[in-house]
């Protein structure tokens, strides 16, 4: 994704939106109790940049040691399916489909895991789909900044 004007304000725009959030957290509070005071839209979000913050960082091995799969993966769905329902243009939905799709065998290969958790045969399934997720990830997040931004507004 390039930095034009228009992604790079709408970025701003969803940073402060998410900041305003995270300040909002209190400190040595379990984050889930926190989430569970907020309103739908700031729990999506919450979900979403979860995923995009911790996948973009360590891919989708991150993501699942760190826990997010197993506390978060219904609840983003949902957040997920939302979101495609929103979205009026073919090719966004497309995109957020693709995504749901990644997210159905990365819970695969993380159930299939052995008790010690994933494995460098596990590792070495998971990295394809972090490739395809770093092709798709700037549209990804334009998609969402605006959806979140327009859910804001409204």
């Amino acid at each position: 994704m390039s930095d034009t004007p228009q992604t790079t304000h709408a970025e701003a725009q969803f940073d402060r939106l998410l900041h305003g959030l995270l300040d909002a957290a209190p400190v040595g509070q379990p984050f889930h109790l926190f989430m569970d005071t907020l309103g739908q839209r700031d729990r999506h979000l919450l979900l979403i940049q979860g995923l995009d913050s911790q996948v973009a960082n360590g891919g989708f091995a991150q993501w699942i040691q760190n826990g997010y799969l197993e506390r978060d993966l219904t609840s983003l769905n949902l957040a997920l399916d939302r979101l495609v329902g929103s979205l009026d243009v073919l090719h966004q939905r497309r995109i957020v489909q693709v995504l749901q799709a990644m997210l159905e065998e990365v819970a695969a290969i993380a159930a299939g895991a052995g008790p010690d958790g994933l494995d460098d045969c596990d590792l070495d399934r998971l990295d394809p789909l972090d490739d395809r997720y770093y092709r798709l990830y700037g549209e990804f997040r334009s998609i969402f900044w605006q959806y979140f931004l327009l859910w804001a507004a409204a």
